[in-house]
């Protein structure tokens, strides 16, 4: 079995909402959205270290970068 990292993956995203429930609502639709380009994440080890920007924009060339 392949040693793994244990990682900390974020994605923000401002959003105009009512209410906390509202907003998580509204965030959950934009990622599950397939036309959505909320594809951007912060992605740090858990271990510590630089986080790594990842982005699954260009499916066939996702970049990544500290």
């Amino acid at each position: 079995m392949p040693d793994t990292t244990e990682c900390r993956v974020t994605w923000e995203i401002d959003i105009d909402a009512d209410n906390p429930h509202a907003a998580a609502a509204k965030a959950l639709a934009i990622q599950r959205n397939p036309e959505s380009i909320a594809t951007f994440f912060g992605v740090t080890a858990r271990s510590g270290g630089a986080t790594n920007h990842v982005d699954f924009h260009d499916d066939d060339a996702p970049s990544t970068t500290n």
